[in-house]
């Protein structure tokens, strides 16, 4: 029995034509029902002293009145329609659920087929590497995107039917002509028009915009949960103590809600559905993806629609039914979906961090080896589903292994479902494109390309040729004991004409963070997971060459298992300028430890003078002249001192002191070792740190006339 139906046996007591089948079900409602209860507690009292009342006889003048009163009124227009309609789908739930599912559906359609569009057709036609399975239905499918204001537009007929069917019309009559609503009426509005948001706010996935589709959602639900209260408060018989338990739930309430607001507004809408689109569209023919994702928007409708049913099943009969069917429907819709199938978590084991050394001088130290860590990871060889292959690819890139990326990249076209998606990314960072040919520097490129072609339906690529031979660098790689280093892998960086080593720098950092990210399962894209690279490994004798470059500017990078206190030489290249076709020598390149031999530079951006001090970078030797009474100081570079003994160097002009500092590596100043500066312009000191390792730092200052300091090199005589 309902609240309606109550109401109806109460007042057929009062009357005393209620059948007596009736009376148990009156009796079970009103145990359960405190609203119910509560009226029946005042009709009694009303009945009560009605019947006590004394009513005089009317005198038949005023009865004609009356009856003429009431004719005239009979024949005006009566409003009682306006409200019957208002309150129509709210009272029957069978036009109820059919406005709401032409309305949410039409608007999900809508969506659909923005989003396919928009962003599922372009994987399929644009890419240039698909089998036919991968074209499958896409000829057939409408190429018809709607406007975004007619969405817009849609989105507000979906706002309109919600509230209708939620109630808010025949609310709003009843306030017009009641002081007090029933409890349950407000609750129900309140969960029907919260319902409406996640379908009113549509329009926002359609553009991707995730983080803002469920910020919005949290922000309606606030609304509705301050409506539904303040009509609880104002509205409603409900005790002081109810209401502050419904206070205190609200405020929790909010609070989670403003919370999630916040985390969603950090969401990146474009990497979140555009990743699983495109894993979808790597594993799925375009018929598969569509069914896929019009089994899941159903799967929310319907869970929607099924929530709305069971919030007001109780104003009609058979709401509740259609509220389970809607669940079980959208819980198979939701299984079917082949979406969810996609095995997305793939185990990774880390590897120990390498590092790689760039060969050159950085404009913030010019005098230490620049050096960044850089990621090794440990992946299985797995090419069974796309996200899997992007993984080995990816740890096979980190290791320079090229051999590996070429079979592994292979591996995964044979083994590829529908689309291989992304592979033209791959694909060009094997070579040089040029409209239909693509150019690539080896045989097994070349090779491999070709075998891609003979498997795939590959379009607008009718060329592949071996490049002619370009500019070619040689040279040796000595190790740290003075042999040849065997088995290192060496990278050429490509920079701009204006780039430096920190350009180089930060693309080891890019690629440091790429590895994160795998290892956190957040794959990324392969068009910026996998940029064009040119690598080599040193032979038995260290040797190694990079061959058919093209012109422009190189650093080169070596990666190793250990980190070293590693300096420059002179065999160091920095940056290289290669020509067209040339061929340059590098030579012997040695890896050195500590400061030994090493010229230490007089540039301004090395040192902080106190007093009057110019420096000279006109000749070959940059020169520092100090006035009297200046200082200056400076470390010797920012690696540590391994420790032990060395010598320092000078040629100066003019009368001064020179100090070395040792420091820890926890900045403890621990020693001082002091000379003065000679007549003769060649002095030397000499400094012993035993065991401890840590920094030097060297202080000269003049007396009291002009100082010219020319030269200062300091060399290592024993280590600790």
């Amino acid at each position: 029995m309902t609240c309606n139906d109550c109401f109806e046996a109460l007042s057929c007591v009062l009357d005393g034509e209620l059948e007596p089948e009736l009376q148990d079900a009156m009796n079970d409602h009103l145990e359960s029902c405190a609203d119910c209860r509560h009226l029946q507690t005042r009709m009694l009292a009303l009945s009560a002293e009605m019947k006590g009342q004394f009513f005089p006889v009317v005198p038949e003048s005023e009865v004609r009145k009356i009856v003429q009163t009431a004719l005239t009124e009979s024949a005006t227009v009566s409003w009682d329609w306006l409200r019957r309609l208002l309150r129509f789908p709210y009272e029957n739930w069978l036009p109820r659920t059919a406005l709401r599912l032409v309305s949410y559906g039409t608007m999900l359609l809508l969506v659909l087929q923005t989003l396919i569009i928009r962003y599922v057709a372009p994987l399929y036609s644009g890419l240039e590497a698909t089998s036919e399975q991968g074209l499958e239905g896409l000829s057939s499918w409408p190429a018809w995107s709607p406007p975004l204001e007619m969405v817009q537009w849609w989105a507000l007929l979906v706002f309109v039917v919600g509230a209708w069917t939620a109630g808010a019309p025949g609310l709003v009559v009843d306030l017009w002509g009641n002081s007090r609503l029933i409890k349950k009426d407000v609750l129900t509005l309140g969960t029907g028009l919260l319902l409406v948001g996640p379908a009113m706010f549509l329009p926002l996935l359609a553009e991707l915009q995730v983080g803002r589709y469920l910020c919005a959602c949290c922000l309606w639900a606030g609304i509705c949960a301050l409506v539904t209260y303040a009509l609880l408060l104002f509205k409603t018989q409900r005790s002081l103590p109810k209401l502050a338990v419904d206070f205190a739930i609200l405020a929790l309430f909010l609070g989670v809600l403003e919370a999630s607001a916040r985390r969603a507004l950090e969401l990146d809408g474009p990497a979140t559905l555009g990743n699983l689109i495109e894993l979808s569209a790597g594993h799925f023919s375009f018929a598969g993806i569509v069914s896929g994702l019009a089994l899941a928007g159903g799967a929310v409708i319907l869970t929607i629609l099924g929530l709305a049913s069971f919030a007001r099943s109780y104003r009609s009969r058979g709401g509740a039914a259609v509220g389970v069917v809607a669940l079980a429907l959208a819980a198979i819709c939701a299984a079917k979906t082949p979406l969810w199938s996609v095995e997305q978590n793939v185990l990774i084991q880390k590897d120990t961090t390498q590092v790689a050394y760039v060969l050159g001088s950085a404009r913030s130290n010019p005098w230490v080896l620049s050096r960044e860590s850089y990621p090794g990871l440990a992946a299985g060889d797995d090419t069974s589903t796309p996200e899997a292959a992007r993984v080995s690819l990816l740890a096979a890139y980190l290791r320079w292994d090229e051999a590996g990326f070429l079979s592994l990249l292979s591996s995964w076209a044979d083994r590829a479902p529908g689309v291989t998606w992304g592979l033209v990314s791959f694909i060009d960072t094997l070579g040089v494109r040029n409209g239909t040919t693509l150019t690539v520097p080896t045989e097994e490129r070349r090779k491999l390309v070709s075998h891609l072609l003979q498997k795939l339906k590959w379009r607008r690529l009718n060329y592949v040729v071996l490049s002619e031979p370009g500019a070619i660098i040689d040279g040796t790689l000595i190790g740290l004991d003075g042999s040849p280093a065997a088995n290192v892998p060496l990278r050429l960086f490509k920079i701009s004409d204006d780039g430096s080593i920190e350009d180089v720098l930060v693309r080891l950092s890019e690629e440091q963070q790429w590895a994160r990210e795998l290892l956190t399962q957040n794959i990324p894209s392969p068009a910026e997971t996998f940029p064009r690279r040119l690598s080599v490994v040193t032979d038995s004798s260290g040797s190694f060459r990079f061959s058919r470059l093209p012109a422009g500017r190189y650093f080169v990078a070596i990666l190793m298992e250990q980190e070293l206190n590693l300096t420059l030489n002179s065999s160091i290249p920095g940056s290289i300028d290669l020509k067209e076709g040339k061929r340059t020598e590098l030579g012997r390149i040695r890896l050195s430890v500590g400061t030994e031999g090493r010229d230490i530079s007089l540039a301004p951006d090395r040192w902080r003078s106190e007093g009057k001090v110019s420096f000279s970078t006109n000749s070959e030797i940059d020169s520092a002249k100090l006035e009297p009474r200046a200082t200056l100081t400076g470390f010797v570079d920012t690696q540590t001192f391994a420790g032990g003994r060395a010598r320092v160097k000078f040629v100066s002009q003019g009368a001064g002191t020179v100090e070395a500092r040792f420091f820890s590596k926890e900045g403890d100043l621990n020693e001082r070792f002091q000379t003065e500066l000679s007549e003769t312009g060649f002095d030397e000191l000499e400094v012993d740190t035993g065991e401890q390792d840590g920094y030097l730092q060297l202080v000269v200052s003049a007396k009291d006339r002009q100082l010219n300091l020319n030269y200062v090199k300091i060399e290592v005589l024993s280590r600790g």
